[in-house]
């Protein structure tokens, strides 16, 4: 990957929505930095709200060109604290 490429594709890691922003981070760094990331570009093809069926709800099977990928981000997804449940009064 040329590192105009990995430019373009950091770049859509950008989303319409803070969430999915969020969750791309790593990737876009990872990308931004020339790695090459299986999946990335399938990934980044669909619409804010296919990935994040894919990638939060589950309601929507990856397609095997990024399952393994999307499969990552889901695992990091759920693993983000919760801080709306808080506590304090």
């Amino acid at each position: 990957m040329d590192a105009a490429q990995a430019r373009r594709l950091s770049w859509r890691c950008r989303r319409g929505m803070l969430e999915l922003d969020l969750l791309l981070s790593a990737l876009a760094v990872r990308l931004a930095a020339g790695e090459s990331v299986a999946g990335a570009e399938e990934l980044l093809e669909c619409d804010d709200n296919q990935l994040w069926d894919v990638l939060v709800t589950g309601r929507v099977q990856p397609a095997a060109q990024f399952a393994s990928l999307a499969a990552r981000l889901r695992q990091q997804a759920h693993s983000i604290p919760d801080n709306s449940k808080d506590d304090r009064k």
